[in-house]
């Protein structure tokens, strides 16, 4: 792990323990993991360990982003009321928020748990997943925003296809040959969308295996709401299903995807669109998340060298993923379909 000195300029952590009243710190700071966006602290303090979360600059900047933290901490919250195991950040002054030298930061007490890897997972845990989710999916919290997706036009993607060209990207002959297909994506997820917006649930929206902390005893903790609102109930579970059911090799596990389903069917849950439209709708996420990457491996002003690399890498990872999803939607709308069925049987052979 790397370590971070208090005396550097960008990680302030004396100023953070002060301003959150944690105590001196005990020992260095340790980078760790914080997923592919923002940068993470473990902070051992005289008063316990912390995990420091400082956000992304860029994301930060746009004019939605503080709201949209201020709104996905209040699902968080109303969670963690609902007996959902939601890790919430420390807030002071009504916010979750704090602002300290230039950046801005979340904390959280330290949850001992360690992230699955595909080998560690099984059906107990895509069963738990499920279930957790058909809860989620219950929460009633007034005042969320309308639903609302993301479609970009044709002509931006191809102004980034243009521009990527024009920078030699390591993507771009390989995006250029397949121009036709991201278009085709877009439009799909662009028609899917349609179907999708007449039903909402409040959740977390982004229930991946790197989201949720296992105990030794089995047992989790869900962490990084920052994406929490309003979503399509159904586009989440199969977002969820395909998530938990990805081997190393990444091929899907039929029977960890359909035990994501069966359990939330089983738990009471139901579908609420097409299969197949919930699949394409999955593409939204996809789609903006590769758009994010592909501008940001060729921005030098807003990120550096190494975020350069990451989008590149992402880019690539995310295109190649979009390829898989499209390929199989009739196969894996069959398979939900089955768990569904097979899990309001079960639902009913348990009331009787």
């Amino acid at each position: 792990m790397e370590q971070a000195n208090d005396e550097d300029d960008s990680l302030r952590i004396g100023d953070i323990c002060r301003y959150y009243g944690i105590g001196a710190l005990s020992a260095e700071a340790e980078q760790v993991f914080g997923g592919y966006l923002h940068q993470m602290w473990l902070i051992h303090t005289t008063s316990g360990r912390y995990a420091l979360k400082r956000l992304n600059p860029e994301i930060m900047a746009r004019p939605e982003a503080r709201p949209n933290y201020l709104r996905s901490e209040r699902v968080a919250r109303a969670a963690a009321a609902a007996g959902i195991p939601a890790v919430l950040a420390i807030a002071l002054k009504n916010s979750p928020l704090a602002d300290i030298a230039g950046s801005t930061y979340m904390l959280f007490e330290w949850i001992e748990g360690s992230m699955l890897s595909p080998s560690e997972r099984d059906d107990r845990h895509a069963r738990t997943i499920g279930e957790l989710l058909e809860r989620l999916h219950r929460l009633q919290l007034p005042d969320m925003p309308s639903l609302s997706w993301k479609v970009y036009p044709q002509s931006h993607w191809e102004a980034l296809l243009e521009r990527g060209s024009r920078c030699h990207m390591p993507w771009s002959q390989s995006f250029e040959a397949r121009r036709q297909s991201l278009l085709e994506w877009n439009k799909l997820f662009e028609d899917a969308s349609m179907q999708l917006r007449h039903k909402a649930a409040v959740s977390h929206c982004d229930l991946n295996p790197r989201n949720v902390l296992w105990s030794s005893g089995g047992q989790p903790s869900i962490i990084d709401w920052e994406s929490a609102g309003p979503t399509h109930p159904t586009l989440e579970l199969i977002d969820a299903a395909l998530s938990w059911s990805e081997r190393d090799d990444g091929q899907i596990d039929r029977l960890a995807f359909m035990a994501v389903i069966e359990a939330y069917a089983k738990a009471g849950g139901e579908a609420h669109a097409p299969i197949e439209a919930a699949i394409y709708g999955r593409m939204g996420g996809m789609l903006d998340w590769l758009e994010y990457n592909m501008r940001r491996s060729m921005d030098t002003v807003i990120f550096g060298e190494d975020e350069q690399k990451l989008g590149a890498e992402q880019a690539d990872f995310t295109f190649a993923s979009l390829q898989t999803l499209s390929a199989n939607v009739p196969v894996w709308a069959e398979w939900a379909a089955q768990a569904f069925r097979n899990g309001i049987l079960s639902r009913s052979e348990w009331i009787r």
